[in-house]
């Protein structure tokens, strides 16, 4: 980040309510669960998910512009672990490349964002989807606009201690030593 997005970022995060502290509470045990749990994996991605979705709707919404069908974020990479590549496609029944290929800087759309911009995926779509919002003019959310504020991308630390810690423990937990690779190189067009 440059001074300029540090500032803005800041000034984001100052006006903000403070992250709520039932959410810390309830993302600590998540993670406990988490690591002593020998559920199967797609079990915790699913509750990963799940914290996140109420996360998402009971805080972050209260100042992200981010609408259905807006969809500038699905159209730059999408990092995925490959537990999660092989949750959507066991929860979709598609089929997904198990190569090594890993592709970057990508300006095409999303495999799975509809011909409306809106995500054929959205009930598994992956982490990096699920933390990435706009807290300014969403039709102005890539990465490279430095006019607006992006809270959750994972290419500026999240912004946010409980996206950045879960980030880190998720891609401990379900990727092992494999890099992350973008959701095209999983299920290329």
């Amino acid at each position: 980040m440059n001074e300029e997005e540090k500032q803005k970022f800041e000034e984001l995060r100052e006006a903000l309510e403070p992250i709520p502290q039932y959410f810390l509470k309830n993302y600590q045990f998540l993670t406990e669960e988490i690591q002593r749990s020998h559920e199967p994996v797609f079990y915790h991605i699913k509750k990963v998910y799940d914290f996140i979705d109420r996360y998402k709707r009971d805080y972050i919404d209260k100042f992200a512009v981010c609408k259905p069908g807006c969809a500038a974020c699905c159209k730059i990479d999408v990092s995925l672990t490959l537990a999660e590549a092989e949750y959507i496609a066991f929860s979709c029944k598609i089929r997904m490349d198990y190569g090594e290929k890993q592709t970057s800087s990508h300006r095409s759309p999303c495999p799975f964002l509809s011909g409306d911009d809106y995500c054929k995926i959205y009930e598994v779509r992956p982490l990096n989807c699920r933390t990435f919002h706009a807290a300014a003019n969403p039709g102005m959310c890539s990465p490279e606009d430095k006019a607006n504020v992006l809270y959750g991308h994972a290419g500026r630390g999240y912004g946010d201690p409980i996206f950045a810690h879960m980030a880190t423990m998720f891609w401990k937990i379900f990727n092992g030593s494999r890099l992350p690779r973008d959701i095209r190189d999983f299920f290329p067009s």
